[in-house]
């Protein structure tokens, strides 16, 4: 009896055409690469499987390749790149698909959400209970702050278990200056604040406050502003380093008023 063929997904086409986009960069044809994956990796895939496997961009039923774990981890090795190279968009601007999610989303969200850096927001994340996230929301903002701590912490634990290795070598490096802030959180412990409310005072200033880089010769051209919507909407597009001055200024002056 015969099975219902799967249809290729978001993702399977967005690794299709990364495939082909990469291989031919590497000016390899697709018999070199079928060569450079055995060499490589072990890892048989024919001339026509890799064919297959691209025609997954633009083809229709019948002529496309399924590509299990073990096959693309193996093309990553052998194109030199990490697996989210072929399973994302190929840079941080615009929007990306992903199995899974049935809209377009911001490429800087899903390269930040591959990347171990941030999870997706709880609307965008099918692994959310969205009623318990709604409801968290809406009721109580500690329950929020509860909601996202929480959610943070296992995020960490998860998805980057290098995270606590990469601290502690940032804490060593950066000793000294890390024992003046403990000193100065300290004094202010002394002073009669809650360590809760030094630590939220901490953590509103960095989000709230501008930080500043000289850049191309410029001064004071926009970095990054933490937790601003400004922010998010230039880092989705990358054009944050080409804004003109009367932009920037203009940045600047919403920032001092707010």
């Amino acid at each position: 009896m015969a099975t219902a063929r799967i249809e290729s997904g978001a993702t399977a086409r967005t690794v299709a055409a990364n495939l082909k986009r990469l291989r031919e960069a590497r000016k390899l044809s697709l018999r070199a690469l079928s060569q450079e994956l055995r060499k490589r990796t072990g890892r048989s895939l024919s001339v026509d499987a890799l064919n297959k496997i691209e025609n997954a961009a633009t083809a229709g039923a019948g002529v496309t390749r399924r590509v299990d774990a073990d096959d693309l981890v193996a093309l990553a090795l052998a194109l030199g790149v990490n697996v989210s190279a072929l399973l994302l968009p190929p840079t941080a601007r615009g929007v990306g698909e992903l199995t899974g999610i049935d809209h377009p989303i911001s490429a800087f969200r899903l390269w930040s959400w591959a990347s171990g850096e941030l999870p997706l927001p709880p609307e965008e994340d099918p692994a959310v209970d969205q009623e318990e996230a709604a409801r968290a929301k809406i009721e109580d903002f500690g329950m929020w702050s509860d909601y996202w701590d929480e959610r943070g912490r296992r995020w960490d634990a998860e998805c980057r278990p290098h995270h606590r290795i990469d601290r502690a070598r940032d804490w060593a490096k950066h000793h000294e200056v890390l024992s003046k802030a403990a000193s100065a959180v300290q004094a202010a412990v002394d002073a009669g604040m809650s360590l809760p409310a030094v630590l939220d005072f901490l953590m509103e200033s960095v989000q709230q406050h501008a930080m500043f880089e000289r850049v191309d010769g410029n001064p004071e051209r926009v970095l990054t502003t933490v937790g601003s919507l400004e922010y998010n909407r230039m880092s989705a597009s990358d054009s944050w380093r080409q804004l003109p001055d009367e932009e920037t200024r203009a940045f600047l002056a919403r920032q001092r008023e707010t």
